[in-house]
C-alpha cells in the first residue's frame, strides 16, 4: 500500500446530483498533427506578442465527432483575443462547419473556457435575456476532447450568422458592429512597442469615431441584391447611433433594447457594453437595430457603486464618447428603460426567473466545480446585486428635490437624485395634486460623484494610492447640479413629482427661502450706463465694446455694461472708484495689463465698491490686474459679499494682485468655471478667496494675511497646487458643502487650523506641508443637511503642529495609508 499526497484537496457534500438536470455532452475534435503544429505556432506568436490577432490563413481542417453522431469535417483556428484563451492546454477555438453540416442548429460557433466568461454567470445572464426576448447566442457546456484526451469543461457560443436570428423567430437580417480591428491593432502596436497597455493611449485606430461600421458575412450582403439594401439601411443607423443625433425611437427597438440593458445591470454584466464588443441585429420588418446579447463577464464582476442610468440625462453623464451616454440622453429610452427596470426587479418577478432556472443551474455547477472548485457562486448574492439597482430607483421626498424661491411667481427646482424626475404638478396640500401641469417637467439627473461615492464604500486605506489623478476625472465628468424655473403660484406649497415610466408619485415642500445666488432688488441696477457719463472711455457699438483706454481715470457712479457687450481696459489703466461706485458687468471682462504696464483698480475715498461679472457668456481674462482698497457692492438691499465677484462667468486669472481690500471675500467666485495662476491675495478683512459652486484650478498663488480663511471652498470642484497660504485667521483652506478639492504640493505655514474638510467633502491632498498650526488636519459635519466629510492624505510634513488632527464622528482622515 502506497501513501497519497493531496494538496488542496477539497471535500464537498453535494445533496442532490441530478444527472437528467444536465450532464455535459461530449464533443470530440480530431486534428491532425501538421494542423497542431500551425496551431501552436501561432498560439506561441500570441504569447510572444501578448495578444491573439487573427488572420484568415490561420484555418486548419479537422473533424468534430457530437456524442452519439459520426464525424464531421470543419475548419478550427485559435479564438480569444487576450492569452486567457491560450493558457496550459485549455485552447480556445472557432469552428466553422464544412459542407452542409451543423451542430444543435449551428454553422459556427466557439469553444472557450468557462473561466472566460466568469463560468455561470455568463450562461445565466444568456437565460435572462432569452427569457425577456432579447436575442442571444446559444450558450452552454461541453465536455471537449482534442486527439482523444479530454480537456475538461468547455463554454459552447454560437456565432454571428443568420441561424442565430431565426433560431429566435426572426427573418434573416444582417448582423452589424462597430469593426474592433483597429482597436485590437492599436493594443499589438502598444504591446509591441512598449510593451503594456495605456489606457485611453489616444491611437486614432481605437477611437470609436474612426471605426467603420461592418457586418458579419458582410461579402453576402454586399453581393446579395435582395440584402443589400438592409446592410445599407443598419450602417446608416449604426451611423446615427455613434453621431447621437437621432432619436433612439427611430433607431432601436426601445423596449428590447431597455430589457437588454435591465439585463446587464441586474447581474452586473457590463463587459458586452464597451463599444467594440456591442452587436445589433437589424430587423427588416420594423427598420430597426436590436442588441444582441453576449461577453457580458470578462472576470469576476466588480464591485459596484451606480448603475447605467445614475447621472442620465445629465449633459456629462458617464463618459461623453460611450455609447450608453447617448441613450441616456434621450428621454424616450430613459422612460421606457425605468419603467423595465421598475418592472423586472419585483423581488416576486427575480424570484420566480430564479426559480426556473435553479436546478438547471444547479446540475451545471456541480460539473463546473469538479474541474473549477474556486468557484463558488451563492444565488442569494445575485439577488443582492437585484435589490442594489432597486434600492437606487426610487428618490427621497425633498432630499432629491429642492426648491427656492426665485420671485413670488416662480421657483428654482434642483435634482439632487441620480435619475431624472418628472414634476407633474404642485398644490397647496401634500395630499393632493391641486393643478396638474399641461406637460410634465424635466429635470435632469444630478451628476455622479465618483469619488465621495468610492470614499462612502470603501474603508481600507490601500486604495489611496490609485486615486491621483481622479481630480482630473472630476474635473472632466462632473458638473454642478442644473437648475430649471418652474412658473408657481406664490400659495404653492408643495410640488409633485415621479421617476419617468413610474407611476409612483412623490411629493416635496417648497422652500420659502430665496435661492442662494439670488440677487434681491438688481434689476435696476441693470440699466446700462450712459456714455456721456463717462468722457473718457471708448464706445464702439459696431462691437459693443467699452474700453477704459491707459491713463488715470475716476469714477463718482456705476459703469454698467450690458449684456452681449465687452469691457476692455487697455493695459496701464488706473481706475479710481469713488463715492461708492463700482463696475458691474454683464458681458466679459478683458483686463490684460502687462508686467511693465499693469491695471490698478481703487479708490481714493475707500468707498469704492469693487468689480464685478455677472453672466457673462464670454469668458473674461486678467492679467497683471491690481485691485487695492476696495469694498464690496452694497446697493439698496442688493449685496454681494466680494470686492471682485465672478458669478455665472467663466475667468482666467494670472499675475493679478487682490489686497487691502474690506470685505467679505477678497475675490469671490460664484458658479464659475475658472484659471487663477500666479496670483496673489492678502490683507482682507474675511475669506481670501470664496468660490462657491465652481469648476477651477489655483495654481503658483499665495495667500496672505487675510481675517478669515485663505481658501474657502463650497459645492466646488478644485484643484489647488503649488501654492502657499500664511497667517490666516482661520483656516489656510477650508472646504464645505459636498465639494471634492485635491491639494498638490501646498505649504500651509501660521494658521489656526490647516487644512478643513466639511459637510461630504472629500479633499485629497498630497504633498502637503503644514507648520506653525494649532491644528493641522480637521474633518466633521456642520450642517445638519449635509453629511460626515473624507480627507486623504499622502506626503505630509510639519513643523510646530501643536494637534495633528480632528476628526469628529462619522468623519474619516487617511494619513499615509493609515
Amino acid at each position: 500500500m502506497e501513501e497519497v499526497w493531496l494538496d488542496d484537496w477539497l471535500i464537498q457534500k453535494v445533496d442532490v446530483w441530478d444527472a437528467a438536470a444536465f450532464t455535459p455532452e461530449q464533443l470530440h475534435l480530431t486534428i491532425d498533427r501538421q494542423a497542431m503544429q500551425q496551431l501552436e505556432a501561432k498560439r506561441q506568436e500570441a504569447l510572444a506578442k501578448g495578444i491573439l490577432q487573427a488572420a484568415e490563413d490561420d484555418w486548419v481542417k479537422a473533424t468534430l465527432r457530437p456524442q452519439g453522431e459520426d464525424e464531421k469535417p470543419v475548419s478550427l483556428r485559435l479564438k480569444g483575443d487576450w492569452l486567457d484563451h491560450l493558457r496550459g492546454d485549455k485552447w480556445s477555438y472557432r469552428i466553422k462547419m464544412q459542407g452542409t453540416g451543423s451542430w444543435k442548429g449551428m454553422v459556427t460557433f466557439s469553444l472557450h473556457t468557462p473561466k472566460a466568461r466568469y463560468f455561470l454567470h455568463e450562461w445565466l445572464l444568456h437565460q435572462f435575456w432569452e427569457s425577456q426576448d432579447i436575442l442571444t447566442t446559444r450558450y452552454d457546456f461541453v465536455e471537449l476532447y482534442v486527439n482523444g484526451e479530454s480537456k475538461g469543461i468547455y463554454a459552447y457560443e454560437e456565432h454571428f450568422e443568420k441561424q442565430l436570428v431565426e433560431s429566435r423567430s426572426r427573418r434573416e437580417g444582417p448582423i452589424v458592429k462597430f469593426s474592433e480591428e483597429g482597436f485590437w491593432a492599436g493594443m499589438a502596436r502598444q504591446l509591441g512597442h512598449h510593451g503594456f497597455i495605456v489606457s485611453n493611449a489616444g491611437l486614432s485606430a481605437q477611437q470609436l469615431a474612426n471605426a467603420p461600421v461592418t457586418a458579419f458575412n458582410e461579402t453576402d450582403y454586399v453581393q446579395n441584391t435582395a440584402l443589400a439594401p438592409l446592410y445599407r439601411q443598419a450602417r446608416l443607423l449604426m451611423e446615427q447611433y455613434r453621431q447621437g443625433q437621432t432619436p433612439a425611437s427611430d433607431i432601436f427597438d426601445l423596449p428590447r433594447l431597455a430589457r437588454y440593458y435591465a439585463g446587464c445591470d441586474m447581474l452586473n454584466g457590463y463587459h458586452g457594453l464597451v463599444w467594440h464588443n456591442q452587436r445589433f441585429y437589424y430587423n427588416p420588418i420594423n427598420g430597426r437595430l436590436e442588441p444582441v446579447g453576449f461577453d457580458g463577464f470578462a472576470d469576476r464582476p466588480a464591485k459596484r457603486y451606480h448603475f447605467l442610468a445614475e447621472g442620465s440625462l445629465h449633459r456629462e453623464s458617464m463618459e461623453s464618447t460611450s455609447l450608453p451616454a447617448f441613450l441616456l440622453r434621450d428621454t424616450a429610452f430613459i422612460r421606457e428603460y425605468l419603467h423595465t427596470l421598475e418592472q423586472l426587479t419585483r423581488p416576486e418577478v427575480w424570484d420566480d426567473f430564479i426559480r426556473t432556472h435553479e436546478e438547471a443551474w444547479t446540475a451545471r455547477l456541480q460539473w463546473l466545480q469538479m474541474e473549477f472548485p474556486e468557484y463558488q457562486p451563492n444565488i442569494n448574492e445575485l439577488a443582492e446585486e437585484v435589490a442594489f439597482v432597486r434600492s437606487h430607483l426610487l428618490p427621497y421626498g425633498e432630499t432629491s428635490l429642492r426648491s427656492w424661491r426665485a420671485d413670488e411667481g416662480s421657483v428654482w427646482l434642483e435634482n439632487t437624485h441620480t435619475l431624472p424626475l418628472l414634476i407633474t404638478g404642485y398644490s397647496t396640500s401634500s395630499q393632493y395634486v391641486g393643478k396638474v401641469l399641461p406637460r410634465p417637467l424635466w429635470l435632469p439627473a444630478g451628476p455622479v460623484r465618483g469619488l465621495y461615492e468610492k470614499t462612502q464604500q470603501e474603508d481600507t486605506a490601500t486604495w489611496l494610492r490609485g486615486i491621483d489623478f481622479w481630480d482630473q476625472q472630476a474635473l472632466l465628468f462632473q458638473d454642478i447640479p442644473p437648475r430649471v424655473r418652474l412658473p408657481l403660484p406664490a400659495n404653492a406649497r408643495y410640488i409633485f413629482f415621479r421617476i419617468p415610466g413610474w407611476d409612483t408619485v412623490m411629493h416635496a415642500p417648497v422652500s420659502r427661502m430665496d435661492a442662494p445666488e439670488g440677487l434681491a432688488d438688481v434689476q435696476r441696477f441693470r440699466q446700462a450706463s450712459r456714455a456721456q457719463h463717462f468722457p473718457t472711455l471708448q464706445w464702439d457699438e459696431a462691437t459693443s465694446t467699452i474700453t477704459i483706454p491707459a491713463g488715470t481715470h475716476t469714477f463718482t457712479q456705476d459703469l454698467v455694461v450690458p449684456p452681449a457687450w465687452h469691457l476692455h481696459i487697455a493695459p496701464g489703466a488706473q481706475i479710481a472708484l469713488n463715492n461708492r461706485s463700482a463696475i458691474i458687468s454683464y458681458g466679459a471682462v478683458w483686463a490684460v495689463g502687462l508686467a511693465d504696464q499693469p491695471i490698478r483698480i481703487f479708490s481714493d475715498d475707500n468707498s469704492g465698491q469693487g468689480l464685478h461679472v455677472l453672466e457673462a457668456t464670454a469668458a473674461s481674462a486678467l492679467a497683471f490686474v491690481t485691485c487695492q482698497g476696495l469694498r464690496n457692492l452694497h446697493k439698496a438691499d442688493w449685496q454681494l459679499t466680494g470686492a471682485v465677484t465672478f458669478y455665472a462667468s467663466a475667468v482666467k486669472m494670472t499675475d493679478c494682485v487682490f489686497m487691502d481690500n474690506q470685505s467679505e471675500d477678497a475675490l469671490n467666485l460664484v458658479r464659475c468655471t475658472f484659471e487663477m495662476e500666479r496670483c496673489r491675495i492678502q490683507r482682507t478683512s474675511s475669506d481670501g478667496l470664496d468660490t462657491d459652486f465652481c469648476k477651477g484650478s489655483i495654481a503658483h498663488s499665495w495667500f496672505a494675511n487675510t481675517t478669515n480663511d485663505g481658501i474657502d471652498c463650497s459645492g466646488s470642484i478644485i484643484t489647488i497646487s503649488d501654492c502657499h497660504t500664511e497667517r490666516n485667521g482661520d483656516k489656510g483652506i477650508s472646504v464645505g458643502e459636498a465639494s471634492d478639492v485635491t491639494i498638490r504640493n501646498v505649504s500651509i505655514t501660521g494658521c489656526p487650523i490647516g487644512v478643513a474638510s466639511k459637510d461630504q467633502s472629500v479633499v485629497h491632498a498630497r504633498q502637503l506641508s503644514l507648520s506653525h498650526c494649532e491644528q493641522g488636519l480637521v474633518a466633521y459635519q456642520k450642517k445638519p443637511e449635509f453629511g460626515p466629510a473624507t480627507l486623504l492624505v499622502k506626503g505630509l510634513t510639519t513643523e510646530n503642529v501643536t494637534r495633528l488632527y480632528q476628526i469628529a464622528p462619522g468623519s474619516r482622515l487617511l494619513l499615509e495609508d493609515e
